[in-house]
């Protein structure tokens, strides 16, 4: 099972509910943390909203900074052979 956040695999029982953010998904526990803390501050959908967007670039960002040190990585390699 994927995190509807972030994606990382989980097992069913570290799965948690996602609610406000994803009404058909879980999220794993490190999201959750993120979830509940919007629960407890955010009073309007348009809050959730600004949050939820601002999570889901971060996510993109570090997916992003993943896939280019990976590209760095091989591509030190290709230099040292």
């Amino acid at each position: 099972m994927n995190c509807g956040m972030c994606g990382t695999t989980m097992a069913e029982h570290e799965s948690n509910s996602p609610l406000p953010f994803v009404l058909d998904d879980r999220v794993c526990r490190d999201c959750d943390d993120f979830v509940s803390a919007t629960r407890l501050f955010c009073k309007t959908g348009e809050q959730v909203k600004f949050v939820q967007e601002l999570l889901m670039m971060a996510y993109a960002f570090k997916g992003a900074r993943k896939e280019s040190m990976k590209f760095f990585e091989e591509l030190k390699k290709q230099q040292e052979e």
